[in-house]
């Protein structure tokens, strides 16, 4: 039940822009603001899974292998907790992405969103990514770290999502009538990428490398891994041997965890 109500959340926040921008004539520029904003919502959001769940879990995964390293000066220095990697990482990023998006559409583009849209458009999507975030806490305690973690890496894909709309919709709103078609597509591509995340999925149990993989490497780099130069098969069951055995520290309790 919890898996289809989020599933209808994710097309209900994707249909806002996007529905915006083809239906009621909201301008490229406002989409756009809110796409970023989106983004900067969710990361905050999924900041605050991770504080709960390593309150609630305590999961190795949670802390830096090491409390503390030497730098170059012989001092030690502490290491971050995911926490404090994820956020420093992804607002980073987001902050970037804003900056240029607030300097292309001002600068080059010499337009600017309509605030009245964007108020609009955000009161929804954050109501949206609200009680998606609400769903999570009933089971966010039973959550494996490996699950968490798979939900903060997809926001840095969906960064680099966002930002080649950005691209991409600016120069068909500069070069074409209807740059609504844009948005369209777009906001199609993104639901489904959305919706196919929340469905549970169970890799394959094996550690070989894939068929299509050992074509690659035989084809262009004679069986060889172009990095390495090990032998492609030996690396990817070498590789997929040590994820998991990484994947299964991190499950593990920590009774007394180090806090940085």
């Amino acid at each position: 039940m919890i898996t289809f109500l989020q599933i209808a959340l994710s097309i209900f926040l994707n249909a806002i822009p996007a529905g915006g921008v083809v239906f009621r004539g909201w301008t490229p520029a406002t989409a756009l603001t809110l796409y970023w904003s989106e983004n900067l919502v969710a990361v905050l959001l999924i900041g605050l899974r991770i504080a709960i769940h390593r309150r609630l879990t305590r999961r190795r995964g949670h802390y830096p292998l090491q409390v503390s390293t030497k730098n170059l000066k012989g001092r030690s220095s502490p290491q971050p907790t995911y926490l404090a990697e994820f956020l420093t990482v992804s607002l980073a990023f987001t902050l970037v992405h804003g900056i240029f998006l607030a300097a292309i559409l001002t600068m080059v583009a010499k337009v600017s969103p309509d605030p009245t849209q964007v108020f609009q458009g955000l009161r929804w999507m954050i109501a949206a990514q609200v009680g998606s975030f609400v769903l999570d806490l009933f089971g966010l305690r039973h959550w494996p770290f490996a699950d968490l973690k798979q939900s903060a890496d997809r926001i840095m894909g969906r960064v680099l999502l966002i930002q080649l709309a950005f691209i991409g919709g600016m120069f068909f709103a500069a070069f074409s009538s209807h740059p609504e078609a844009v948005f369209a597509v777009f906001g199609f591509l993104k639901t489904l990428s959305d919706v196919t995340s929340r469905i549970p999925y169970t890799p394959k149990p094996g550690v070989e490398a894939p068929r299509w993989f050992l074509w690659f490497a035989n084809r262009f780099d004679k069986g060889k891994h172009w990095k390495t130069g090990q032998d492609a098969a030996t690396w990817w069951r070498e590789t997929t041997m040590a994820e998991r055995r990484r994947a299964e520290e991190n499950e593990q309790v920590i009774e007394t965890p180090q806090r940085v």
